[in-house]
């Protein structure tokens, strides 16, 4: 089962990175930072502790109709420690431009608005990510991840 979800989490790894999402989805992200209050606040430039990151990608993941362990999987290989901000408060971007806990890579000619929103506000970047991993997860021309965590042994 593990590497079943290790397979799944890698394909929507490389899922993600090919092409930025339909941003329609991106008011969820009120509903999944509500749900996590009892963790405290987001404060911009600081990442939140294990706990309330873990309520913050499960939430999402259960909004998008994606199985947490998948959504987990991918911020996992994505970005090593679930992580949004670097030690000086700086948001995590990669060697090839992917932003955030979701390492969301954008068009260079993306709106400034709301790659502002993708380095700083980490509901914003889940949303993002959990959107555009729940687009390939749900497209049929794609091998069916649920069908094969659900098929009776």
């Amino acid at each position: 089962m593990k590497s079943l979800l290790l397979k799944a989490g890698m394909a929507g790894c490389l899922a993600i990175g090919l092409w930025p999402a339909n941003d329609a989805h991106a008011a969820e992200t009120t509903d999944i930072q509500a749900k996590c209050t009892s963790f405290g606040t987001l404060k911009k430039g600081t990442n939140p502790s294990f706990q309330h990151m873990n309520c913050l990608l499960t939430d999402a993941a259960l909004q998008a109709g994606i199985p947490p362990e998948i959504v987990k999987a991918v911020a996992s290989k994505e970005n090593n420690g679930w992580k949004q901000f670097d030690k000086k408060g700086q948001p995590v971007i990669s060697h090839d431009n992917g932003i955030g806990i979701m390492q969301i890579t954008v068009p260079k000619n993306y709106d400034p608005v709301k790659l502002e929103k993708l380095k700083y506000s980490i509901p914003y970047n889940i949303a993002f990510g959990v959107n555009l991993l729940a687009s390939k997860y749900k497209n049929s021309e794609l091998p069916a991840v649920l069908q094969m965590l659900t098929r009776k042994k």
